[in-house]
């Protein structure tokens, strides 16, 4: 196998054709909803290259990172830069994330301006992933109590749309519940989190000229 990766690979070198089988690996908390960067990049890859087989896993962040290392993934969106020999790390772009609370929820209401930080402190929030910070949230998220937590963004909706727990969403994610009258942003000055997406893959002849056709699609889709 690896004989005819080999030789595929000097096939796509030689004639500029690509063709094989491109293994991509998204997070599960990764939002598709929309026109977006990545669904710009995989229409433009898969136009332009017919020869490929595109396959698509969605997994957990943590998974993501597993099969770019060991070579299951040909290439993988995570939440984490990699600082390891043989993975190329491309940061991408940064997401930001407000804070939301469901039409059930007793701050639905309440005007902005009695929302302090001792009433968000007795709110059960979701749990906040490491990946996602800002300089403001450093300083409160200590007052802060957390009650749940959700990997992907659906289930954290969920645990929102409930009434009982406040978390973050992504904005693009949020509007058409927020337009709905189904979620409220709760601003508290401006309070957003920023996550960065990576781009990572790790480097193999066999996968060389896929990779960086694909991380160029990507990068000009931003």
């Amino acid at each position: 196998m690896q004989d005819l990766q080999h030789f595929q690979q000097r096939i796509n070198q030689i004639s500029g054709i690509l063709s094989g089988t491109f293994r991509l690996y998204v997070p599960d908390n990764l939002q598709t909803h929309g026109e977006t960067p990545l669904i710009r990049a995989i229409g433009t890859f898969t136009s332009l290259h017919p020869n490929v087989f595109m396959t698509v896993h969605s997994a957990s962040t943590r998974d993501v990172e597993v099969a770019v290392t060991n070579g299951q993934a040909t290439a993988g969106i995570a939440l984490y830069p990699q600082h390891m020999p043989g993975i190329q790390s491309v940061p991408l772009v940064a997401e930001a994330l407000n804070l939301y609370c469901g039409a059930r929820h007793p701050l639905f209401e309440m005007p902005e301006e009695d929302i302090t930080l001792d009433l968000l402190a007795a709110q059960r929030i979701i749990a906040v992933s490491d990946a996602a910070t800002s300089p403001r949230w450093k300083e409160i998220r200590t007052h802060l109590s957390f009650h749940a937590s959700a990997e992907n963004v659906d289930a954290r909706a969920l645990l929102i749309l409930s009434g009982n727990f406040i978390g973050f969403l992504p904005e693009a994610f949020a509007k058409p519940l927020v337009d709905r009258q189904l979620l409220r942003r709760i601003s508290f000055d401006d309070l957003q989190l920023i996550t960065c997406f990576h781009f990572l893959a790790r480097l193999s002849p066999e996968t060389e000229v896929m990779v960086e056709t694909f991380r160029a699609l990507l990068e000009e889709s931003y």
